[in-house]
């Protein structure tokens, strides 16, 4: 595809025990014109308990020296749900 663009990743929000995050992901060219826009939401989870863990300790505290946007806070887990979007099952 040959297409250059630069990526710049704020951190708007973790929990306390950094079980779960919210990122900001803007997506520019070369000139410096806004391509995309993301909003991730994400959490850490333990492969065999299938369940939500906390992120390791070292990574954890890589994380938070991160560029923060502007509207930063420390979540709760209600603040995921905030737009009210919800996991939905597939039919299988």
């Amino acid at each position: 595809m040959g297409v250059q663009f630069k990526i710049n990743v704020e951190i708007d929000g973790y929990s306390e025990d950094g079980r779960f995050f919210s990122l900001f992901q803007n997506f520019y060219d070369n000139d410096g014109t806004h391509l995309a826009h993301l909003d991730l939401a994400f959490g850490v989870m333990d492969t065999k308990t299938r369940k939500l863990t906390s992120m390791p300790e070292d990574s954890f505290k890589i994380l938070k020296n991160g560029p923060k946007s502007k509207s930063f806070k420390i979540l709760k887990k209600e603040d995921l749900r905030r737009h009210g979007k919800f996991p939905e099952n597939i039919i299988i």
